[in-house]
């Protein structure tokens, strides 16, 4: 097993025993701690090619995220993935059958409407109420307008809400993954029902990490010292995954939603990265460092090899 792979193995184990200390107490870790703590995680494999970013404005923060995959080099034309991901954690419930949910998958935004009247300005904006579902919406939405942009929920669950796969539902770790057009849209006044937030409703769809790092990057090798045989583990290519061979697992992976009308969408790798992520991927290779000027916090996944 790679660093990269064992990394993404030994982290949603991390996360859960942090998780798990502030059961009980009046403040939780929130989303944005684990978030945060990941990110962190991935610096040290910065001289393997991936690149850690924060924006310039450091009030940008929350639990949202981008993880761009580039193959400058891919022959095949797919030389850029990004993964737009949304983060929620899970609370449980109290009472006599308690249950473990997400508090805030409807989370509510403001939507803006176009105005004419009123004495205010033709086409000028005017702050609707806010709408539970809207992120969920925005969040699919955005990603739609920009090529090669997959939106994701990552979910974080602490320790006592961990468990193992049974067959027939998903293992439950202290990281999960979902694509985020399993959950269909829903944008109303009122709060989402219950059974609508629960963990239980999704994890048919969870995903482990490592389904986004592991791509066999390494293998062990058989020599001879002494007259004896000994194996050393050698790594063959990158640490990084290529987006063309992320693509070829997400679309592995991806399941439409049961009240879904059409199969989803095939995830297509671009030829086009984006002038902001070569500048970056340019500052590391010059040992340049510093704040962004990107809309969230990021982390480049920069493949090298052929």
């Amino acid at each position: 097993m790679d660093l990269l792979c064992s990394f993404a193995h030994s982290f949603p184990q991390w996360a859960a025993g942090v998780l798990d200390r502030d059961q009980h107490k009046r403040r939780n870790f929130r989303e944005e701690t684990i978030t945060d703590m990941l990110m962190a995680g991935l610096v040290p494999f910065e001289p393997m090619g991936i690149r850690v970013d924060y924006p310039i404005d450091e009030s940008i923060s929350g639990e949202d995220m981008d993880w761009e995959f580039v193959n400058e080099n891919a022959v095949d034309g797919r030389r850029y993935l990004r993964l737009h991901i949304q983060a929620k954690r899970a609370i449980c419930s109290k009472g006599k059958k308690p249950y473990w949910f997400y508090r805030e998958l409807d989370h509510a935004l403001a939507s803006k409407a176009a105005t004419g009247g009123g004495g205010k300005a033709a086409g000028s904006k005017a702050l609707l109420p806010k709408q539970h579902g809207m992120q969920h919406t925005t969040l699919i939405d955005e990603a739609a307008k920009v090529p090669g942009c997959v939106p994701i929920y990552m979910f974080y669950h602490p320790g006592s809400a961990v468990e193992p796969g049974n067959g027939i539902s998903s293992a439950v770790e202290g990281l999960n993954w979902i694509f985020a057009d399993n959950i269909p849209k829903n944008v109303t006044t009122a709060r989402w029902p219950i059974a609508d937030r629960k963990l239980a409703k999704w994890r048919p769809h969870f995903q482990p990490l490592s389904k986004l790092l592991c791509f066999g990057r390494s293998e062990f090798v058989r020599f001879n010292i002494d007259g004896g045989a000994a194996f050393a583990l050698v790594f063959t290519q990158p640490a990084s995954p290529s987006p063309g061979e992320l693509s070829d697992r997400l679309n592995e992976l991806r399941s439409p939603a049961k009240d879904a009308r059409s199969d989803p969408v095939s995830i297509r790798a671009v030829e086009d990265i984006p002038p902001s992520t070569l500048e970056a991927i340019r500052s590391a290779a010059d040992q340049r460092t510093g704040a962004a000027d990107i809309p969230r916090p990021r982390i480049i996944f920069n493949y090298n090899g052929a």
